[in-house]
């Protein structure tokens, strides 16, 4: 369902006295306002309401940042929450973009080792429990390589790639550099296989130049570590968690990054950004390879209604599981010179039906985009590095 404009033009000046500390944009915390998003959803009858009533026990959430750009092009973020709870979530999909990210800035570290995203990749086994991979059957000449596992992950979620990167980067590393890089989110095992104290020890990988040479060899990890506090000092075990705030901050630093002020957190060069970005925003119909069934397939919530827009380009992570809605977006319309991030997060309760959450946060994605189609922007943004030249 889409707004009329003359609501939307209401509510837009009705909010225009909104206001908040202004912050440079994703360092250790948001330029946050809560106006705008609370009586958006309070504007809206029916089942909004019901959205309202439970922001608690629902454990409700929501993110959305407006990009205005100063004189010079950089980015003026200002960021707006719904509730904020300060509950641990889990969704194995939304932990595929950070997990991503954090293995080019791996993959950037070895690359004095001759190591880069098409270079053969050679999972072993040093113990029992563990599962090698000698191939990636998703591929024609089913070589397993970084860059493809990659594309597994951010075009549909494929949980064997998750596993071949959680072990390329082993638990020690990742718990480190997000602890380091000031992120909450923490990953304690593989998706799918045993994990449990066998998730600390991580399996030996060989990379492989063109003639089957071995170049480069990695060794079985163990961490001893254990795992560090989150940042505000709680300590939520040994559990895949993140919070909605740093998944937010990091897709968003992550889009922005060629800008100082949003300069992510995470080591990520240009041509880094730039794989990431592609591929999390690559369509069924612009991919021949990695081979997967429509039941693969993505379907974000919250872009549901936009997808109907071919101007937009949506760039997006997260989905359910395990009864929790998490889900991360940034919205371009190259056409109306329109970018903004939208996230959502709540536990799904029995009593509303999956299609309805679906309905709910389609409808939540096209009024954020009405919102910003008639606003003014004082400063035309350059979204060039949002178009990508996709694979067909």
């Amino acid at each position: 369902m889409r707004l009329p404009i003359s609501f939307i033009i209401v509510i837009h000046f009705s909010l225009l006295g909104a206001s908040a500390q202004q912050k440079p944009a994703f360092q250790s915390s948001f330029s946050v306002s809560a106006d705008l998003l609370d009586s958006v959803f309070h504007s809206e009858r029916g089942f909004f309401d019901s959205i309202m009533a439970h922001l608690d026990d629902w454990k409700i959430q929501c993110l959305y940042s407006r990009i205005d750009r100063r004189p010079d092009g950089s980015p003026n973020i200002k960021t707006y929450r719904l509730n904020r709870d300060t509950s641990f979530l889990y969704s194995s999909r939304s932990t595929h973009l950070p997990l991503a990210a954090l293995s080019y800035q791996r993959l950037q570290e070895l690359s004095f080792k001759g190591v880069d995203l098409y270079t053969t990749m050679i999972t072993e086994a040093a113990r029992e429990e563990q599962v090698p991979a000698y191939n990636d059957p998703r591929w024609g000449d089913g070589r397993p390589t970084i860059g493809r596992y990659l594309c597994n992950l951010l075009l549909f979620h494929d949980k064997h790639s998750y596993d071949r990167l959680y072990e390329f980067l082993g638990q020690e590393y990742i718990l480190q550099e997000f602890f380091r890089s000031r992120y909450d989110i923490r990953y304690a095992g593989r998706i799918q296989e045993e994990s449990g104290l066998s998730a600390s020890y991580s399996n030996p990988i060989n990379f492989l130049d063109a003639s089957s040479k071995i170049i480069y060899s990695i060794p079985e990890r163990h961490n001893k570590k254990g795992f560090p506090a989150f940042s505000n000092g709680s300590f939520p075990g040994g559990a895949d968690v993140l919070t909605l705030e740093s998944l937010h901050e990091l897709l968003c630093g992550l889009a922005y990054s060629d800008f100082s002020e949003c300069r992510h957190r995470l080591r990520i060069d240009g041509e880094g950004r730039d794989f990431l970005m592609k591929y999390m925003s690559q369509k069924t119909s612009e991919t021949d390879f990695p081979l997967f069934s429509p039941k693969e397939k993505k379907h974000p919530a919250m872009a549901r209604g936009l997808s109907e827009f071919e101007e937009l380009r949506i760039f997006h992570t997260g989905g359910v599981e395990r009864g929790q809605w998490l889900e991360s977006l940034l919205v371009v319309d190259s056409s109306n010179n329109i970018e903004f991030a939208l996230s959502f997060a709540m536990v799904q309760k029995e009593e509303l039906s999956e299609e309805i959450i679906n309905q709910f946060l389609s409808d939540l994605g096209l009024i954020i985009y009405e919102l910003e189609q008639h606003r003014e922007r004082k400063v035309v943004p350059d979204l060039s590095p949002f178009i990508f030249e996709y694979d067909k």
